[in-house]
């Protein structure tokens, strides 16, 4: 029986490879949005179809960390927060460069606080996801599976509530917890039997989902109404449509095992590792920092527009221009990872050897107290 890991091929390329076709939906989004606007495109079906679908990339990134588990260290936090202030003040002194902006003083301080930048409102939500994540961690390791999918039903109704009270659906902490507790229930599916018949028949329910959005948008546009329906169910991040959504493309991307069979078993397959996908894919995240800010974003989006005046048009210019506006950030970010890497490198030690200080001088602090017989 083979008893080999994956770590002995390298890292697993499939939910690498999953994480740039999300980001790839996401680029869409933005372009459709940005570039021609007017939402909820009540006028396009198409247009109203292929951003609903897409709408299941930030929810499946968050269901893809709850799948393999965050775990969070101080390092990973100083590492996350120095990639974000250098790409936000590479992004505004690039926009002086180019002449999109003019300088200012509170410009140029903002740019060092790019955490309380709205635009960025998905950084913030993950950040905060990651840093409540051992809390998580805990209730999934202590908790029974009926307990855990208590949890979820009760995240989802708050989520629920809080959009109805507040709205800014998807920009929620609990709905990101109720994301992280799906996707890991998703990764035990053998435990549980509808989520394992969910497993196998995952491609069947994928396409049933996908002509039920089809039909209900063209539906929508046709007659224009319904809207109020359509959007709650399937467009909204917390909608029951676009979770199920949700739920079954991971389970077509991750719920099988790809590799190449190497024993007679065809059950046993070697994990599929690919250098060049793991180096790419590693350009994700930065990448959805380069084309959604608010230093280059307006302008950009803005020479795209005399392209995007019809839906068709719309359409064509994000189908065919997400993909090589991602291979385009993801060079552009392999260029400056060394940059960034060496500054975290070193922002991290200095932080370090200040901690590492201040621990020294309360602990001297104490053995001084000790040695007066104080305390």
């Amino acid at each position: 029986m083979n008893s080999k890991s994956a770590n002995q091929f390298g890292r697993e390329s499939t939910p690498e490879l999953f994480r740039m076709f999300l980001m790839c939906l996401i680029v869409f989004w933005h372009i459709v949005l940005h570039g021609f606007g007017v939402f909820p495109y009540k006028d396009s079906a198409i247009l109203l179809i292929s951003t609903t679908i897409s709408h299941c990339a930030v929810p499946c990134f968050v269901m893809l960390s709850g799948w393999f588990g965050i775990r969070p260290s101080l390092r990973g936090v100083f590492r996350l927060v120095s990639m974000i202030l250098f790409y936000s003040v590479f992004l505004y002194l690039l926009s002086l460069f180019l002449g999109w902006r003019s300088f200012s003083w509170q410009g140029f301080a903002s740019s060092f606080f790019p955490l309380f930048n709205d635009r960025w409102w998905f950084i913030n939500a993950y950040l905060a996801l990651y840093l409540t994540a051992s809390f998580l961690n805990r209730f999934l390791r202590e908790s029974d599976s009926h307990s855990i999918w208590i949890q979820i039903g009760l995240l989802f109704f708050i989520s629920f509530w809080i959009n109805h009270k507040i709205g800014s659906p998807g920009r929620q902490l609990p709905l990101f917890w109720l994301f992280y507790l799906i996707g890991n229930r998703l990764k035990n599916s053998s435990s549980s039997p509808a989520l394992e018949f969910l497993r196998m028949n995952s491609g069947k329910f994928l396409t049933l989902l996908l002509l039920t959005v089809s039909l209900a948008g063209w539906i929508c546009c046709t007659v224009n109404a319904g809207f109020h329906l359509f959007l709650p169910l399937f467009f909204s991040y917390n909608g029951v449509g676009n979770i199920c959504l949700d739920i079954v493309v991971m389970l077509v991307f991750l719920g099988r095992r790809f590799g190449r069979c190497k024993d007679t078993d065809s059950s046993l397959k070697t994990p599929w590792s690919s250098s060049f996908v793991n180096f790419c894919a590693a350009g994700v995240f930065p990448a959805y920092l380069l084309h959604e800010n608010e230093y280059v974003s307006v302008a950009f989006y803005g020479l795209l527009k005399p392209f995007m005046n019809t839906p068709a048009r719309a359409f064509a210019v994000a189908l065919f221009g997400a993909p090589v506006l991602l291979a385009v950030l993801i060079c552009i970010d392999a260029m400056l990872r060394p940059c960034h890497a060496l500054i975290a490198r070193f922002g991290e030690k200095g932080a370090t050897k200040f901690v590492e200080c201040v621990y020294r001088k309360f602990l001297r602090f104490d053995d001084d107290k000790d040695r007066r017989g104080i305390g």
